[in-house]
């Protein structure tokens, strides 16, 4: 129950007023890295097999499979999806649907500052989104909210009864 991050998509030219997309090495060497996840993510990535699976009898051979990459974001027909695609649906189905401004890099703050809200070691949250430098993380991605700030008086309110 782990992701292996060896590759990551890039936009490196346009054709015929498209970007195309390939897999390319991530941009430094902490960006290899094995990432564990739960089973709820287990069941979700199960559940998108089992619809790719069934698209790929139901399509045949007009079935758009990349055999050298076997990617988990897919269309019905098998092509997959680009990352600009992915922000583009997520933005619109944010705002359209919960009337919030949404930025798809976004996630990474918010998950990186919930792994530290409850308690993970930095390091951790460092080596899980692939930064060489733990100050790229607590600098730029770890925010402080407010049950951080309550827990923080609450610890210096029980330090200073004893006082």
């Amino acid at each position: 129950m782990t992701l292996e991050i060896e590759q990551q998509l890039v936009g490196i030219k346009y054709v015929n007023g498209k970007i195309q997309w390939q897999p390319r090495p991530p941009k430094s060497k902490a960006g290899y890295r094995t990432i564990p996840f739960g089973n709820a993510l287990a069941e979700i990535l199960r559940r998108a097999k089992k619809r790719q699976l069934e698209s790929r009898l139901k399509y045949g051979e007009f079935y758009r499979q990349v055999p050298e990459h076997d990617f988990v974001c897919k269309k019905e027909n098998g092509e997959h999806y680009t990352p600009a695609v992915i922000k583009y649906q997520t933005r619109e189905l944010i705002k359209n649907k919960l009337g919030i401004d949404f930025n798809y890099h976004s996630l990474r703050h918010t998950h990186a500052t919930m792994l530290v809200e409850s308690g993970q070691p930095i390091k951790t949250v460092q080596k899980r989104l692939g930064h060489s430098r733990s100050a790229t993380t607590e600098d730029r991605y770890v925010h402080l909210t407010q049950k951080m700030a309550r827990d923080a008086a609450d610890i210096f309110d029980s330090i200073a009864k004893d006082l």
